[in-house]
Parts: C-alpha cells; sequence; structure tokens
C-alpha cells in the first residue's frame, strides 16, 4: 500500500524546480490517481501541510469522484463523505486556512451529493445552512462556505442528465428553497449596506443565479423563480437585488445582471401575470434611479449594460408590457437611448434585442412615443455604432476593434435592426442618412450612411417597384420620394458631384467598398426602375476605379459582374460595350489589381464574367469581334509569359492566371443569345481560334506540362469550352482531347481526365470520336496503373475521383469504349481496392461506377450493350468476385463514411439480384460475414449473432425493396460502429 508520505513527496516534486523529477512524480501520480489507493488522499488535507499538498489532493479526489464513485461500495461513499465534510469543518475553524482550498472542498462535497441523489443533496444543502446560523453571529469566512456549497451544488445539479436534474432539484433542492432565498437575501442585504464587503455580495449573487436558474417551482403551480414570485415571498431578497443596482463594484453589477437575466428568463411553469408585471415595475424604477450615474467609470459602464441587459430580458420576456401596458415603458426606453449614445457595443447589442422583442408588437398597439418618435431619436444614437473606429485604417492596425466581431455586428444585427426602422419610418429614414452624406464631416459618416441605405435595399426596391394606386394617395407619395432619393443619390455618387465627393471622402478606400456593394445591392433600380437616365455607365466607371484599392476590389469586382448581368440589355451595343471593355482592361492591368493572389484573381474573373454575359447578348459577329477583344490582354500577357526566359516561377503563376481568365470568358458565353447558330457561328470559335497558338505550345512544353497549376488552368479553358460551344466542338476534339492524353500520360494530372469524361458525356456515342475517346481511355487506364499497383490511393484522392468519374461516364453513355479498349479488367481490380477508401469523394465515384455496371439501366445505351456490359461483370465476378465480396463487407464495417452507406447498398443488392450470381455471392457474402474475425473487426460493435441475423435479412426471399435493403445495410454499419444496438434489427424481422 503507498504511504501518506510517498504522495506527499510526489506532488512536492512535482511543484519542484528539477525538470527530471518533475516528469518522474508526474507518472507516478498518474498511476497513482487510477488506483484505488488515491482514495486516501484525502488525509493529505491536513493544514499542517503545504497548501499546494492539499489543492493538489483535492483536485485528485474529485477527478475520481467524477470517474469512479459508482465502482465504489455504499458504506465507502458513506465514510468518504463523511471524512471530507469533517475535513471541510476544520478547514473552516482555521482561520488562516487557504480559500482556494475551501472552496474545491465544498466542490467535492457537491459533487458527491448530486452524484448520490436527492437525500445527499438535501443533506449537504443542511449542512450548508448551518454555517450561516444564525446569521448575525456568523462571521464572513463561515458565509463564504455556505455560499460556495450552494452554488456548487446548483451548478452540478445542472450538469446531470434531465431526468436525475429534474428528481435531484424537486426533491432535494426545491424544499429548502425559501429557506435558501432567505438565507441570501439578508447576506445581500448586509454586504450591500457594509462597505468592503463586495466580494460577499457578488458570492451571494452568483449563488442566486445558479438556484434561479432551476426554475424552482412554488406555490399554486406558480414559478418560485419569477420577478412575480420572488417579490411577493422572498421580498428582502428582491429588494437586495434592486439595491445591487447602484453597486460601486463593476463586479458585483455584472453579477446582478446575470440575476435580472436568470429572473426574467425563468418561468417555464405558470405565472401569477398581475405580481409578475408589479415586479418588472419595481426593476424599471429601480434602472430608471441610475439615469445619471451611467457614464465616467468601469462600475457606471456596466450600470448601461445592465439595463440594456435587463431592458432585453424584460422586452423578451413580455413585449405587451414593455410596449403598451407598463406606465414606465417609455421611461425605459428613453433610457435604453441614453446608455446607447456611450458607444459600448455590447449595450447596443442587448438594445437591439430589446428592439427586436418590441417589433412582435404591432406599432398601432403600442404608446405613442413607442412608434415613430422612438425609431427618428434611435437612429441619431445608433449612428456611431455603425461607423468604423476614429483613427481606423486598416484592421492590422486597429486595436480597438475587431474585424469579425464588427463585421458580425453591422451585418446581422445592426441590418435588422435598421429594416425595422426603415419599415416605420420610410422616407424619413432616407432623408436621415441622405443628410448624413451631405453634412458629413468624416469618411466614417460617409461609409456609415451609405451602409445604412445599403442594408434596407431590400424593402426600398420592393416599395420603389410596387404598382401605384389612386386610392393609396400616402403610400405613393412615399414611393415618388423614394425614388427621388435614389435618383439622385445615384446621380451624385457616378458623377462625384455630392459635397462628400467634393471633399474626396468618397475616395476613401472603405467608402469605396461599402459604395461598390451599395450598387450592387441596387442593380435592379439601374436595370429597371430608374429608367434610361439611371447612370448606369458612371457606376460602373466607379467600380472599376474602386478596384485600385485592395480594400474595395472584391467588393467593386462582384457589384461590377452583377450590374453587368443585371443591365446586359442596356450595355449591349459594341461600342459602348468596346469602351467599357477598354476600361476593364485598364483597370484588371493595373498594377494594383494584376496580382497573382486569390482575391485578385477571383476579382478580375467577376470583372470578366460581368462582360462576357454582356457579349453572349450581341449577335454572334459582333459578339466575337468584342469577344477577341475581351481576351486579347491575356493571350498576349501568356505569349510574353511563354517568351520570356526569366523568373520562371513568377511567370507560370502569371500564365496560370491569364488562362484562367480566358477559360472565364468562354465559360460566360455560355448565356445569351450569341450563341446561336447564323452564317458567323458561335463566337467563341473565333475567340478560340486567337488563343489556340498559346494553349497549343502551353500543352507541348515540357516544363509547363509538369506544372499543375499552369496543367489545370490549362483544363479550364478546355472544359469551357466544351461546355459553351458543346455540339460545335466536336470538329475540333483533337486539339485539346489528344494535349490531355499526352498531359496525363506523361504526368497523370486528374484535371485531364476531367476533360475526358466531359467529351465521353457528350460525344462518346457518336461513330466519329468512338476510336479516339476508346485510345483516350486506354492511354488513361494504363498511366494510372502505377498508382493502383503501388497502392498510392490515399495520395492520389483526386486522380481516383477523376479516373472512376470517367469510367463511370463510359459505363452510363458509351459503354463500347469501356470494352474496346480492354480497361474493364484493371477497373474492376482497382474498384476493389477503391472500396477500401476512407476518403468520401473518390469511394462516391467507386461506388456509383459499380451500381451502373451491376446494374446497366441507362436509357443512353443499347440492349446490346447493356448485355455485354452483365457478361463482362459476370467473367470479371467469377475470376475476382470473392475480393468483391470481401471489399464490400469490410467497407460497411470499417472503412464507408456513414453517409455513404447507402449508396453502398446499391451494387451490392444489384449482385444479389443477379440469377447469375445470386448463389455465388450470396455464399461468399454468408462465409464473411458470418465469420467470429468479422465480427471482431468492429471493435466490439457486432457479435456473430447480429452478423448472421444481418445475412438471414438480407438474403431473404422476397427480398427486401432497394429503400428497405439500403436502410438495413446503413442500420447494420452504424451496429458495427457502435452507435445502436442489435435491437435495430429487429425492425425488419417485421
Amino acid at each position: 500500500m503507498t504511504s501518506v508520505a510517498a504522495v506527499q513527496s510526489a506532488i512536492q516534486a512535482l511543484y519542484g524546480t528539477d525538470e527530471g523529477q518533475r516528469q518522474a512524480a508526474n507518472i507516478w501520480l498518474t498511476e497513482f490517481a487510477n488506483s484505488d489507493q488515491a482514495w486516501e488522499s484525502l488525509q493529505l488535507l491536513h493544514g499542517d501541510l503545504a497548501p499546494e499538498v492539499q489543492f493538489f489532493s483535492v483536485n485528485l479526489l474529485l477527478s475520481k469522484v467524477k470517474h469512479a464513485w459508482r465502482k465504489l461500495q455504499p458504506d465507502a461513499q458513506r465514510q468518504i463523505q463523511v471524512f471530507a465534510r469533517s475535513k471541510l469543518d476544520e478547514v473552516v475553524s482555521n482561520s488562516n486556512a487557504n480559500k482556494l482550498i475551501k472552496q474545491r472542498l465544498c466542490l467535492l462535497l457537491a459533487t458527491m451529493a448530486a452524484a448520490d441523489g436527492a437525500d445527499a443533496g438535501a443533506e449537504l444543502i443542511q449542512h450548508a445552512m448551518r454555517f450561516a446560523q444564525p446569521l448575525s453571529d456568523t462571521g464572513h469566512a463561515n458565509l463564504e462556505v455556505t455560499l460556495d456549497l450552494l452554488l456548487s451544488l446548483a451548478e452540478e445539479a445542472s450538469a446531470l442528465d434531465s431526468r436525475r436534474q429534474a428528481s435531484f432539484v424537486n426533491k432535494a433542492m426545491q424544499p429548502q428553497a425559501a429557506r435558501v432565498f432567505d438565507t441570501l437575501g439578508k447576506v445581500l442585504q448586509g454586504s450591500s449596506s457594509t462597505s468592503g464587503q463586495s466580494a460577499l455580495a457578488i458570492s451571494a449573487l452568483k449563488c442566486t443565479q445558479a438556484w434561479l436558474g432551476h426554475s424552482l417551482p412554488g406555490l399554486n403551480g406558480h414559478s418560485a423563480c419569477s420577478p412575480g414570485a420572488l417579490q411577493t415571498h422572498q421580498g428582502v431578497l428582491f429588494s437586495s437585488i434592486l439595491a445591487c443596482v447602484m453597486a460601486e463594484d463593476s463586479s458585483c453589477i455584472n453579477a446582478t445582471a446575470e440575476v435580472f437575466e436568470v429572473m426574467l428568463e425563468s418561468g417555464d411553469v405558470d405565472v401569477d401575470e398581475a405580481a409578475d408585471q408589479k415586479a418588472i415595475s419595481a426593476i424599471i424604477h429601480a434602472l430608471l434611479g441610475c439615469k445619471h450615474s451611467l457614464q465616467g467609470t468601469e462600475a457606471a459602464r456596466a450600470r448601461a449594460r445592465l439595463v440594456a441587459k435587463a431592458a432585453a430580458a424584460m422586452a423578451d420576456r413580455s413585449p405587451e408590457a414593455v410596449a403598451h401596458d407598463l406606465p414606465e415603458a417609455v421611461q425605459l426606453a428613453e433610457l435604453l437611448l441614453t446608455c446607447l449614445t456611450l458607444g459600448e457595443r455590447q449595450v447596443a447589442e442587448f438594445a437591439i434585442d430589446y428592439l427586436d422583442s418590441l417589433s412582435t408588437v404591432p406599432l398601432a398597439e403600442r404608446q405613442p412615443q413607442l412608434q415613430q418618435p422612438l425609431y427618428s431619436n434611435l437612429l441619431q444614437v445608433l449612428a456611431p455604432h455603425i461607423q468604423y473606429p476614429q483613427g481606423f485604417i486598416d484592421w492590422d492596425g486597429c486595436v480597438d476593434d475587431d474585424e469579425e466581431a464588427f463585421t458580425r455586428f453591422r451585418e446581422q444585427s445592426l441590418q435588422e435592426v435598421l429594416e425595422i426602422s426603415f419599415g416605420v419610418l420610410k422616407g424619413s429614414y432616407l432623408a436621415y442618412f441622405g443628410q448624413q452624406l451631405q453634412g458629413a464631416a468624416s469618411w466614417q459618416a460617409v461609409e456609415a450612411a451609405l451602409f445604412a441605405i445599403r442594408c434596407v435595399s431590400s424593402s426600398i426596391l420592393e416599395m420603389a417597384s410596387s404598382d401605384a394606386s389612386p386610392d393609396q394617395p400616402q403610400e405613393n407619395a412615399q414611393q415618388q420620394t423614394i425614388r427621388a432619393f435614389l435618383s439622385s443619390l445615384f446621380e451624385q455618387l457616378s458623377a462625384g458631384q455630392s459635397s462628400f465627393s467634393q471633399t474626396g471622402l468618397l475616395q476613401q478606400p472603405w467608402v469605396l467598398a461599402t459604395a461598390a456593394r451599395l450598387i450592387g445591392d441596387y442593380a435592379m433600380w439601374f436595370s429597371r426602375l430608374g429608367g434610361p437616365e439611371a447612370p448606369l455607365q458612371g457606376a460602373l466607371r466607379l467600380l472599376l476605379q474602386a478596384m485600385l484599392l485592395s480594400q474595395a476590389q472584391l467588393a467593386a469586382a462582384k457589384a461590377f459582374r452583377v450590374l453587368c448581368v443585371r443591365c446586359a440589355a442596356r450595355l449591349s451595343s459594341p461600342a459602348v460595350l468596346s469602351g467599357l471593355v477598354s476600361l476593364a482592361h485598364t483597370a484588371l492591368n493595373s498594377q494594383q489589381v494584376a496580382q497573382g493572389d486569390a482575391q485578385g484573381l477571383e476579382g478580375r474573373q467577376h470583372v470578366i464574367e460581368g462582360l462576357s454575359r454582356v457579349v453572349a447578348q450581341l449577335p454572334s459577329k459582333e459578339a466575337a469581334q468584342v469577344g477577341q477583344h475581351l481576351i486579347a490582354p491575356f493571350v498576349q500577357q501568356a505569349q510574353a509569359c511563354l517568351d520570356s526566359e526569366s523568373g520562371a516561377s513568377q511567370h507560370t503563376a502569371t500564365l496560370a492566371v491569364q488562362l484562367r481568365l480566358i477559360a472565364c470568358a468562354i465559360k460566360s458565353m455560355e448565356f445569351g443569345s450569341a450563341g446561336a447558330s447564323d452564317a458567323g457561328g458561335h463566337p467563341v470559335l473565333s475567340m478560340l481560334e486567337a488563343a489556340q497558338p498559346v494553349l497549343t505550345r502551353v500543352a507541348a512544353t515540357p516544363a509547363l506540362q509538369a506544372n499543375i497549376t499552369v496543367v489545370s488552368a490549362l483544363c479550364e479553358v478546355y472544359q469551357a469550352r466544351l461546355t459553351c460551344i458543346r455540339d460545335s466542338a466536336e470538329p475540333l476534339l483533337s486539339t485539346f482531347v489528344t494535349p490531355c492524353v499526352t498531359l496525363f500520360q506523361i504526368h497523370q494530372h486528374p484535371a485531364c481526365l476531367d476533360i475526358l469524361a466531359t467529351c465521353i458525356e457528350l460525344f462518346g456515342p457518336q461513330s466519329t470520336a468512338a476510336n479516339m475517346l476508346t485510345h483516350a481511355l486506354f492511354v488513361s487506364c494504363s498511366a494510372s496503373e502505377p498508382i493502383f499497383s503501388g497502392n498510392q490511393l490515399a495520395a492520389n484522392q483526386d486522380l481516383v475521383t477523376a479516373l472512376f468519374h470517367l469510367a463511370d461516364q463510359c459505363i452510363l453513355i458509351a459503354p463500347a469504349l469501356a470494352l474496346a479498349c480492354g480497361a474493364l479488367p484493371s477497373l474492376f481490380q482497382w474498384a476493389i481496392q477503391g472500396l477500401q477508401m476512407r476518403e468520401a469523394e473518390p469511394l462516391r465515384k467507386v461506388i456509383a461506377f459499380l451500381s451502373h455496371w451491376t446494374a446497366p439501366t441507362s436509357s443512353l445505351i443499347s440492349d446490346a450493350d447493356k448485355q455485354a456490359l452483365k457478361d463482362s461483370l459476370h467473367n470479371h465476378m467469377t475470376q475476382q468476385g470473392q475480393g468483391l465480396v470481401q471489399a464490400f463487407a469490410l467497407a460497411l464495417v470499417q472503412s464507408c463514411p456513414r453517409h455513404l452507406l447507402r449508396p453502398l447498398a446499391n451494387p451490392l443488392q444489384s449482385l444479389m439480384k443477379d440469377p447469375a450470381l445470386t448463389d455465388g455471392v450470396k455464399a461468399l457474402m454468408s462465409q464473411v460475414i458470418c465469420s467470429q474475425q468479422y465480427a471482431d473487426l468492429s471493435g466490439g460493435g457486432l457479435d456473430t449473432e447480429s452478423c448472421q441475423q444481418f445475412c438471414r435479412l438480407a438474403m431473404q426471399t422476397p427480398p427486401l425493396s432497394p429503400n428497405r435493403f439500403s436502410a438495413l445495410v446503413q442500420d447494420f454499419g452504424t451496429l458495427a460502429r457502435g452507435e445502436e444496438t442489435s435491437d435495430v434489427l429487429l425492425a425488419y424481422e417485421l
């Protein structure tokens, strides 16, 4: 048996300075903690021992109780509890006892009581109350122990499961709640009136919060923790809580705020509404009393947060009360607005919660001052909360705020309340922020006003686009006001004629970013509502200007794309569009934008897509000319990269960007009417003709063939060409099928296989393309062989995914290609390997390939091809069927992700239902799955009885329907993973 002295020495060594001794002590103590002898650590709770020894021992016991308490016999549990209580009594009687050790001892006792149940909990509560009786004679230290015990017990009760918690609360806590609340009230009353007792008051408040959080039932079925019940039956506690609002300690005020929140949230059972409203009125009066104590100190700021938090909780509890029932409702709203002027975000968040709850009461049913006047005043105090911090330059150098928190607050919380405000104020809302724009003294104010206008774009556009009605003159006047405002706003933004433009504020990066988002959100105004006078080209020029600034680049590019798509009809004049393309190239080729990083590329792609969507609206001949103009700079820059002999890595990155931009331009030409057949052909053909020399040279350059980034970009061009011109691409197949096959043969780039899969989808059944695609499939499989023979599937997930997607397309659309090239034997063997992969995407493609091969039902293929696929499958099953069935069985119990278990069932059931295979497949399944070795693979989730039951259900006659069979496979898979019991299979016996 380990001696107490040995444990003490190990603990002291653990806290020592010798690293070797510390490591050895840690290993020894870890082993000791897992042994039954660890319960004897209670003997180390002796006042003569070092605090660290006592602290370690009580923490060790606490961990032991949480994980091994149920393993002890009841007598041993009782003995430990009695001993722990005696140690607590000793510590309490020692005036020099360590406070932290007392707290941990209280937690230890509470944890044991919660684990034992209601009787132990009730006994511990009585023991705790002994330290507080009589209250007038109780020392401060004794009261702290009472509060620590009560708090720990309430917190441990919260950690119990719902059934045990309900029993514990109702049988242990509720019968003594009145006594506990009475004591807490007296403690609060005494500590709040005595200087230097704030720590005791905070402890009492935390304890009050924890007990109120259990929503203890009271008299007549009403909640004992509701405001009304507390004021009626626990007047001292209720009034003492209210008095803490004016505490001088910010921590005490914060604790009071938490009590208010939980008190106002309680009431899951019925409450006495009359008493409740009276109590809420008293709370409001207490809050109003601190109106002149909200500034200057940390306590004052905490008080402002308390006011806002309590107001939000009251509005959430009873929106009708704070909207019209209570005479103090208007004063509460005014106090909340006063708190908002302090500029603290947390206050604003609580205020928004209050306003959100208030909005559930119809406007006409509220007190008059809580209608339009409230929201008019709200805009004035809320405006500073919308703004970026003063002195802000960028987020890297900002110490006053956090980008994520700022963005989340504005885009979520503020946007919601601004939409509510607009719904109430309508034209007055726009007038206010219009004045803010014109009179702004800082860029922050300009940006905030633009943001506020952008936030309500949906509501404004809906109102501006509604049909005028002669019998609604007020609504018509509002509509005209809104339209006039938008016309003026966008005219000034586009022309730079407003007062804030004249002072240069519109050139500020963050202002430009918000202006760009504003224009994008109001694209419908430019396309339809604003009429031909809407300054579309001016807005587009502003967006291109904004792209020169990194802060606004992406927002401007997205808005540019949206505006082009929305307004394509207005821009589809060759002269107008050519000029716009030239302006765009000037911006895109600037040093600020033409960078290789992800944001720069994404922004340029948005612009190119927008322009291409407009080009697609032109007649074919004009579209071809403007399209060539659009991609010409990218072709030229790509050519320059190919001609350059220096800075290889930099030039390959630039080359890849240019190729992706060409791909983006081509892909977006799929939309619109330009692709209609006429004498000029598809305009993309002319664009490709201009780009073909560069594409050919990239595909033929050995150094670039090995570069995955460049090859992927090249394949994007090929893919865009295929999806855009489709049937028109057949004569050009050799110009990209041959390079893709060559590239894959040399370097196995997965993107090349995606191109071949698209070719098969489009042209596979056509005899003119058959020979070329058959050869491509053969070469692709041959080049992939080293990956599979070397068992390198996990390291080549993208290749496995692409290869089986290609093979699946063949099976679905052109099985003759797969049969002719002789690739199916290899694919069958590789599918067996692929079924053992744990990665979802490649496994999904393997399963799809097997599903379509085992059940070739596609309407795109002939009956002869279907029979040929069946014959091929039967031949391979004869040779390697055991390996495939074993792979299915192992995937089911080990490797297959849960969400793919149902798809996995499809090919398995198809094999079992095939008349030529059914007997052999079922025999193999029984042999594999019903073995003890297979059950052991699950790590305890399966036994042989469950495996036999699964096989019997899966092989029954008549067979299960496909949906029921896939559900059976999924349930068996979850059973194998220990997530279900064997009872899950009983439903299939019915």
